[in-house]
């Protein structure tokens, strides 16, 4: 089909002390620069955040382990929550 792309789900972890942040549906083939916060697969604490109506209510992305930085919020393409990931600081544990 034309204009589909590929979609998976796949679970991100914090490269400081491995434990993982999130599950994100991930489309198409290119590198993982954002995650869209209406994409969050998981876990519970994330999900709640899709009721966020603004990016000034968006708390940053952080490990629940050790603290680390894993995203920065912002908003892709004008309209759609996001958070812009910290090069570095998550690892793919499974795909």
């Amino acid at each position: 089909m034309i204009g589909t792309m590929a979609t998976k789900i796949i679970s991100l972890g914090c490269r400081q002390c491995d434990n993982p942040v999130v599950e994100y549906k991930k489309q198409g083939s290119g590198g993982l620069v954002r995650i869209l916060i209406d994409r969050i697969q998981g876990p519970a604490s994330l999900l709640q955040l899709k009721q966020v109506g603004k990016k000034s209510d968006l708390p940053a992305l952080t490990c629940g382990e050790c603290a680390a930085l894993i995203g920065i919020p912002t908003i892709y393409e004008g309209k759609r929550l996001a958070f812009r990931l910290v090069k570095g600081s998550f690892k793919k544990i499974s795909s």
